[in-house]
């Protein structure tokens, strides 16, 4: 079962979705909010998969909302999918990793497209998951490059992050970009050598060669050999000092 929530401040809208929603077995509104506050706290306490939610509320903004959430320090981030009277916000949307993004008034046929897209991509992690549960090997990936696939060992795999809507694979065997999220991408690297450290960024803690301190009291990091300062998120900071032993 998928575990929903709906947050959205008028009421109607609630009631429609949770109409639409209740079409799907597999799909369960375990409860709908008006307000971003009451909504990130059930989200801390609860298992929520999918979050439906709207950008222009009289008490915050959805894309910043949507900020907070895949900020939050969890196990699993839930997935988004954005449901608004407004078309302009899409292109932000997307940036955070949105699944969909639903124009109201519902379309009840662009909606079930929206769901079936929600349920495929359900059906194939749990499928990486049954795959990664039985495999005897747990310790490689098989990422693709000019045609040609490489196994590599998970612990060679230095960072991943978001560029330009595009996931990249930072590796002792190269650079790979594949078309995965970054989501679904960490779930399957279940070591605890991996830290998201932002929501664009996740990182390999053992090839971690500088630790810079940077504005309220955060820190950005250089990899070996990559180019790149890596911004750690504010909420991340308290968890990356105690993995890295900062006193």
């Amino acid at each position: 079962m998928i575990n929903c929530i709906i947050i959205d401040d008028e009421k109607h809208a609630r009631i429609e979705l949770i109409y639409h929603l209740n079409k799907f077995k597999k799909l369960s509104v375990i409860a709908d909010f008006s307000n971003e506050i009451d909504a990130i706290n059930f989200i801390k306490k609860n298992t929520v998969d999918l979050v439906f939610l709207d950008i222009t509320m009289i008490t915050s903004n959805g894309i910043d909302t949507a900020q907070k959430i895949k900020s939050l320090d969890l196990n699993k981030i839930p997935y988004i999918v954005f449901v608004t009277a407004y078309d302009e916000y899409a292109a932000r949307a997307f940036d955070l990793e949105a699944i969909d993004y639903i124009l109201k008034p519902i379309n009840e046929k662009r909606f079930d497209k929206c769901i079936n897209k929600v349920l495929h991509i359900f059906e194939k992690n749990n499928l990486k998951k049954d795959y990664f549960n039985t495999t005897n090997n747990k310790d490689i990936i098989s990422l693709s490059k000019n045609n040609i696939v490489y196994p590599i060992k998970k612990n060679l795999i230095k960072l991943v992050y978001i560029e330009n809507r595009t996931l990249i694979i930072e590796t002792t065997k190269g650079k790979f970009i594949v078309t995965t999220s970054l989501n679904e991408f960490e779930e399957n690297l279940s070591s605890n050598i991996f830290f998201r450290v932002h929501r664009s960024f996740l990182i390999n803690i053992n090839y971690i060669e500088e630790i810079i301190p940077w504005f309220n009291s955060t820190y950005k990091i250089k990899i070996t050999d990559i180019d790149m300062e890596i911004p750690i998120s504010r909420n991340q900071t308290h968890n990356f000092k105690k993995i890295m032993n900062i006193i």
